[in-house]
């Protein structure tokens, strides 16, 4: 009561500031550097902004830079528990590190696993540049769900686009680690929800008559409501080849075949 009544002015907000608030959470601890802006969550972490959403043993957030890393943590033993699980809208990664900004949305993940539409895409390196385009750098695209799967795309870069496509330079088919012959100069893969066009992949095997052999290795044309098309090719080592083509088709209440 002792001090002269002044106008009030506005507060400003710093051009830097964060449109939502980030929400945090572990069941370890939680260590703050106010001279840093840093916090550090430990065993169980959790964090959330906007519609991301990220899991982890070790998360570390830079309250004066907007960013994030997380990662996992190494046992005594060298095993490491608690990778990062990053989710943003309809996109889930798996991966060894991650750095994300708050305000750019833009993000750098090792050592990613990821599912797009019917398949799973691996990568060594991803940049994420919004929320539904990445760039991948010594990649691999499968429809196996195994970490190490039993065959793949190969490629050394490739750019996604959530619900949309995949586009890929120069790649080839591997079973393993074992890379084969068969290659392209491009890929493109469709990852538009419901029916689409695509690449069917292969079975692999041995034959005692015919040798290794590659069976059902082609194309799905998803046309029309009414009509699709499948063209289908074998390929074995001991020079047996074949080409078929199938195809559905359907009229409501009338006829099918």
């Amino acid at each position: 009561d002792s001090l002269p009544k002044t106008p009030k002015s506005p507060k400003k907000l710093s051009k830097d500031a964060l449109e939502n608030s980030v929400s945090y959470e572990c069941t370890d601890s939680i260590y703050f550097d106010f001279k840093d802006k840093t916090a550090v969550l430990f065993q169980n972490a959790k964090t959330g902004y906007d519609d991301m959403n990220l899991e982890a043993d070790y998360i570390e957030i830079n309250f004066g830079k907007n960013e994030m890393y997380a990662s996992g943590i190494a046992t005594d033993s060298g095993h490491v528990h608690g990778t990062p699980i990053f989710t943003q809208a309809d996109s889930k990664y798996r991966a060894q590190e991650i750095k994300y900004n708050f305000t750019t949305k833009k993000g750098k993940i090792t050592k990613v696993i990821t599912s797009e539409g019917e398949g799973y895409i691996h990568g060594k390196y991803v940049k994420k540049i919004d929320e539904k385009t990445s760039f991948i750098a010594n990649g691999q695209y499968t429809t196996c769900d195994l970490d190490c799967p039993h065959y793949q795309i190969k490629f050394n870069k490739a750019k996604a686009i959530q619900n949309d496509k995949i586009v890929t330079g120069v790649a080839y088919l591997s079973f393993g680690e074992i890379p084969t012959f068969l290659a392209i100069p491009f890929g493109y893969f469709p990852m538009q929800k419901g029916r689409a066009s695509g690449l069917v992949m292969p079975t692999f095997g041995i034959s005692a008559n015919r040798g290794f052999y590659f069976e059902n290795i082609g194309y799905y044309l998803g046309i029309s409501d009414n009509f699709d098309l499948t063209l289908l090719a074998d390929i074995y080592t001991r020079g047996s080849w074949a080409l078929k083509a199938k195809s559905n088709y359907v009229f409501r209440y009338k006829y099918k075949g």
